[in-house]
């Protein structure tokens, strides 16, 4: 099922599926102007609905568990796409001076 139909509350989800749904909205979200959140935006995200998951007594930590390894995933690889493009930006920027 995809995530922009999932009608059960999130606490209910199992963690398999909500990690790809975690994973599925960080890879796909976007600033209004269609440019990407930079990673730590997107880290606060997950750890928003870490907090969200707590309160509602969910069994599983998105910040610590296993089971919740491909939106961690996720994190670190735009983590590592934003610090190439800064240093391929950077490059650029001494090439052009």
């Amino acid at each position: 099922m995809s995530p922009r139909f999932e009608t059960r509350e999130i606490n209910k989800i199992p963690p398999g599926e909500l990690d790809n749904f975690v994973g599925s909205f960080l890879l796909s979200i976007r600033n209004a102007d269609g440019s990407e959140y930079e990673p730590d935006t997107l880290t606060s995200y997950h750890r928003s609905i870490d907090r969200f998951l707590k309160k509602k007594k969910y069994l599983y930590s998105l910040v610590n568990e296993k089971e919740f390894e491909t939106s961690r995933a996720v994190l670190q690889s735009k983590r590592k796409e934003h610090l190439n493009k800064k240093v391929k930006d950077a490059n650029q920027m001494l090439l052009n001076h």
